[in-house]
């Protein structure tokens, strides 16, 4: 009975630990009409109040030209930031989208446009003048024919330099893909550097681009590249000397062949972890599982952050979305499968912190409901507390309309010395009386005290502490001391009493 009691009672604390969550911010925001395809693509401004949402198929200046709007979060809900920014031309398919720091400039591509030629492709710079969105600068278009340039857009955080993805360039033959890196110098946006193209036909380099906070490293996916076996993908990293681009450390390969790695990433603001997946993985748990893998940059070379996360069944085909925060420590990743691995197309959002050793989920997974393929649009705040999430085949304005939402976690998001590793009390078994020594000065430490049964006997709070003297008055027995501090510092001992 007591082995029975002692596991009920550790669960119930690792509960009251863990019960922090992801609540949505606001109201949801649905795409116009069905179709639209509204929140495939999203970018969020670093304090989370400010979301740019696109919708490839939305038809108002003509079919599937493609739309992006941005809204501000006013504390309460959600409400819309100048005018649509539609797209030229039928089937522009005007869409991918990506926010300076700040929300107010933002980089939109659209990947069909024909400025020079069938598909070409083009991105347009928009700033915000307290109104509405004007164009910074003419567009910037493809260098060729069918290139799709603008299938992939990130900006940097000052809205000054723009990095594109143009997955069809075939400057090695057909999808050979390329990406450019663009800044703005005052009066026009000027290519900084040579292009960078892929290495072979059919690579599709660019598919995914993600710059640094800076603008001065990118890391771009090549999802059908062969570096090992045919289809492994591969992602690549480059730094600016300057002048050019160089290559920062060896390009980084897909496990599997046909594993589509690459097919998105995302970098911190130093430049020093990214993110990728190969969402065609599979196991011994399934087929199509897919898999995420972080790398950190140790000055010489890329080595991998913790352990590769797996998804959850098979068909889940985790990767399809994937996103980091500045600080490279707590990542998104996006999945296929609904509650109870249903195979129903709801998609699946799920958070992992890095606790200093390896990836831990950080609150609940977000799914969608059955059809919604939720989990596109992924992009943390700047501090990582907020996240957008999009469900771009949602329903409530006709068939996938599409629907954006954003989450903010409601507990602490830093790791340093969450552990209280040091934490220990003392002496154990105690007469009655004992010390807890936490290691070191913390501002604020609550101490509560439970028993076998899980009551709490004892709670207490204490200010700039760094030991404590306790007392159980209760019967001989095992207790339990949980101590937590202000900074999210969580720990449970045990403690016999005599």
């Amino acid at each position: 009975m007591k082995r029975f009691l002692f596991f009920a009672i550790m669960s119930l604390l690792c509960l009251t630990v863990s019960a922090q969550n992801w609540v949505q911010l606001g109201n949801d925001i649905n795409g116009k009409a069905a179709q639209d395809d509204f929140g495939r693509w999203a970018s969020l401004s670093a304090d989370g109040n400010t979301v740019a949402v696109g919708a490839q198929y939305n038809d108002d200046a003509g079919s599937n030209a493609g739309q992006v709007r941005v809204f501000t979060y006013n504390g309460t809900s959600w409400s819309q930031k100048g005018l649509d920014i539609n797209g030229e031309a039928a089937e522009d398919h005007s869409s991918r989208v990506s926010l300076s720091a700040d929300g107010n400039t933002m980089a939109i591509g659209a990947p069909l446009n024909d400025d020079t030629g069938n598909g070409s492709g083009n991105v347009r710079v928009f700033v915000f003048d307290g109104t509405n969105w004007v164009q910074r600068g003419v567009n910037i278009p493809s260098e060729t024919p069918n290139d799709q340039s603008g299938g992939a857009v990130s900006m940097s955080a000052d809205g000054n330099r723009v990095a594109i993805g143009s997955i069809d360039s075939r400057t090695q033959g057909l999808n050979t893909g390329q990406v450019r890196v663009f800044g703005w110098n005052g009066s026009a946006w000027a290519k900084l550097g040579s292009n960078i193209n892929g290495e072979a036909m059919d690579d599709q380099f660019g598919y995914s681009v993600k710059l640094s906070a800076d603008g001065n490293t990118f890391v771009a996916g090549a999802l059908y590249a062969d570096p090992i076996s045919n289809g492994n993908g591969e992602v690549s990293i480059y730094e600016f000397n300057g002048t050019d681009w160089v290559a920062k450390g060896d390009d980084i390969p897909g496990e599997q062949t046909n594993g589509n790695f690459g097919l998105s990433v995302d970098i911190s603001a130093d430049g020093n972890t990214i993110i990728s997946a190969e969402s065609e993985f599979k196991n011994g748990n399934g087929d199509r599982i897919g898999r995420a893998r972080i790398f950190s940059w140790n000055g010489t070379q890329w080595v991998q952050k913790g352990s590769s996360i797996d998804g959850m069944a098979d068909g889940d085909r985790i990767g399809i979305r994937v996103s980091i925060t500045k600080q490279g420590n707590i990542i998104a990743i996006k999945g296929l499968l609904g509650q109870g691995n249903a195979n129903d197309l709801s998609g699946n959002t799920r958070m992992f912190r890095f606790n200093g050793t390896d990836w831990v989920q950080l609150g609940q997974t977000i799914y969608g409901q059955a059809g919604d393929n939720g989990g596109f649009g992924l992009e943390f705040s700047g501090t990582g507390n907020t996240i957008s999430i999009g469900f771009p085949q949602r329903d409530d304005n006709g068939q996938d309309s599409g629907q954006m939402r954003v989450y903010k976690f409601d507990g602490p998001l830093s790791v340093a010395g969450n552990n209280l590793k040091f934490a220990t009390l003392y002496p154990n078994p105690s007469n009655s009386n004992f010390t807890i020594d936490l290691g070191k000065e913390y501002t604020e430490v609550a101490v509560q005290i439970y028993n076998m049964l899980g009551q709490v006997i004892s709670s207490e709070k204490y200010a700039s502490a760094k030991t404590i003297e306790k007392k159980i008055t209760s019967v001989a027995g095992m207790y339990f001391v949980k101590i937590s501090t202000a900074q999210g510092a969580n720990k449970t001992l045990k403690v016999i009493k005599n």
